[in-house]
C-alpha cells in the first residue's frame, strides 16, 4: 500500500547549514497493517507525515501509494486524492467555529453524499468515539480532548485506504486512548486499511503491529530503553538532574512518560493484585528544596488502603520507600536514586474524591495551557515560601486545584 524509497527534507539554516527534517527514510506498510513512528518532539515526524499526504515536496526520494508516485503531484491532483484516498488526523485542530461538532465531522463526506445521509453515515462512528451526547453541540464549546475526537471521526469518514495520525491521542485522557486506538486497529485489520501512526506516547506505539523509532529524522529500530534515556530537548541539563541547572517546575511533560512507561509496567507486575483503578502519570516537577529533581508523580488506584498494605514488601523489593504523610488519604512512597528521586509514587481509593480529582486535574492541566501555566508559577512561588514545609506546600496547591476544576466544570 505504502511505500517510501530514501524519503528526505532538508531546509537551509541561517550561516549555511542543512536542517535534514527527514533524513534517507526507507518504509513499506501494507494493506491491514498498523507502523508507529515513535521519537521525541523535532525528531521529523510531523515532516515525514506531511510528505506522504501531499502537503509538503521531498527533497529527493519518493512516496508510493497503491503503486503510484504521489511525490510530486499538482495541487489538483493531491486535492483528489486525499479526498478519495487518505485520512490525515493532525495535531492541530481545524473546526469551523458556530458549526456543530457533528457538521464539522461530515465536511470531507458532503463532496461525495448529501447532508442527511453523510449525518446517517458519520453518526455511529461518532458514538464509538464517545461523542453521541455532543452531537448538537458547537465546536467551541468542546473540550480539547471532544474536538480532537471530531477530527478523528472526520479523517475515517470517508473509509481511506491510507491513515495517517499524528498524536492522534495527545489531548484524550487514558481511557479515550485506549479507545481510539482500539477503534484504529479494528479499522486497520477489517477493512485492510493501512495506518501510519506517529507519537511519543508509549502507549499509542504499543497498539502497533510494528514500531520504528525516529530521531533526528533517520528511521531505526525501535529500542524502548534507548528511547527512554534519550533526554528531553527543553530543559537537557535538569532532566539529567544536574544540581547546578535553573528551576523548572513541570505540571505535565511529554518527555517524560517513556520513563514513566517502564515503571508501570513494572508495578503491573509487582503489584497487580491490589491496583483496581489504574496506574496513572498524573504530573513531573522539579521542585528544589522539596523534592530532589526530576520527579514522575503516579497514582496507583486501590480498593482500600488498609488492604493495599500488603503491597508494601513488594514495593521494597523494587526500590520503593514508605513515607508516612497523610496517610488517612493515601500511602506515599518515594523512589531514590543516587542523583534524584526518580519517582512519587501514591496509592489512593478509588473511590475517594483525591482519586478522581487528581485524574481530572491532570486532564485539565493536559488540555489548558494556561492553567497549567498558572500552575507552574504557583508552584514556583510556594517552593519558594515555604521551602522546608512540605503540608503548607501541598495546601496551597489543593486549593489550586480545587478551584480550577470548579471553574472548568462552571463554564461546561
Amino acid at each position: 500500500m505504502l511505500e517510501l524509497d530514501h524519503l528526505t527534507k532538508h531546509y537551509d539554516a541561517v550561516g549555511g547549514d542543512t536542517v535534514r527534517a527527514v533524513d534517507g527514510v526507507s518504509l513499506a506498510v501494507k494493506p491491514g497493517e498498523m507502523v508507529a513512528l515513535y521519537g521525541p518532539s523535532g525528531s521529523g515526524k510531523t515532516t515525514l507525515l506531511l510528505m506522504i499526504a501531499t502537503l509538503l515536496e521531498p527533497t529527493s526520494g519518493t512516496v508510493s501509494i497503491a503503486g503510484r508516485d504521489v511525490s510530486y503531484m499538482s495541487e489538483r491532483e493531491a486535492s483528489q486524492f486525499r479526498l478519495s484516498q487518505l485520512g490525515f488526523i493532525r495535531q492541530n485542530f481545524d473546526l469551523l467555529p458556530g458549526v456543530t461538532a457533528i457538521d464539522n465531522a461530515v465536511l470531507k463526506l458532503l463532496k461525495q453524499m448529501r447532508w442527511r445521509d453523510a449525518h446517517r453515515q458519520i453518526t455511529p462512528l461518532l458514538d464509538a468515539l464517545g461523542l453521541g451526547e455532543r452531537l448538537s453541540h458547537r465546536a467551541e464549546t468542546l473540550s480539547m480532548g471532544e474536538k480532537q475526537r471530531v477530527m478523528i471521526a472526520r479523517a475515517l469518514s470517508t473509509e481511506p485506504s491510507l491513515l495517517l495520525a499524528d498524536e492522534p491521542t495527545g489531548s484524550l485522557d487514558t481511557q479515550r486512548s485506549r479507545e481510539v486506538l482500539e477503534l484504529l486497529r479494528e479499522l486497520c485489520r477489517e477493512r485492510e486499511v493501512a495506518v501510519v501512526l506517529v507519537s511519543h506516547d508509549p502507549l499509542a506505539a504499543g497498539y502497533a503491529d510494528r514500531v520504528y523509532a525516529l530521531r533526528d529524522g533517520k528511521l531505526s529500530d525501535y529500542q524502548p530503553e534507548a528511547v527512554a534515556s534519550l533526554p528531553a530537548r527543553r530543559g537537557d541539563a535538569l532532566s539529567r538532574g544536574d544540581e547546578d541547572a535553573p528551576i523548572r517546575i513541570v505540571a505535565y511533560d511529554k518527555s517524560w512518560p517513556h520513563r514513566f512507561a517502564t515503571e508501570q509496567a513494572l508495578l503491573e507486575t509487582v503489584i497487580r493484585e491490589w491496583v483496581t483503578g489504574g496506574i496513572h502519570h498524573v504530573g513531573s516537577t522539579a521542585v528544589p528544596g522539596l523534592a530532589a529533581k526530576p520527579v514522575i508523580d503516579i497514582l496507583v488506584g486501590v480498593e482500600d488502603l488498609a488492604a493495599s498494605r500488603a503491597s508494601f514488601e513488594k514495593l521494597a523489593r523494587i526500590g520503593y520507600v514508605h513515607a508516612p504523610y497523610r496517610e488517612t488519604e493515601m500511602h506515599w512512597f518515594c523512589k531514590p536514586s543516587p542523583r534524584r528521586r526518580t519517582h512519587h509514587l501514591h496509592l489512593v481509593p478509588t473511590d475517594s474524591p483525591r482519586f478522581r480529582e487528581e485524574l481530572a486535574f491532570r486532564d485539565l492541566l493536559r488540555a489548558r495551557p494556561d492553567v497549567a501555566a498558572d500552575y507552574v508559577a504557583l508552584k514556583r512561588e510556594l517552593a519558594s515560601r515555604h521551602e522546608h514545609d512540605r503540608d503548607a506546600y501541598t495546601d496551597g496547591k489543593q486549593v489550586f486545584v480545587a478551584q480550577a476544576l470548579r471553574d472548568a466544570r462552571a463554564v461546561r
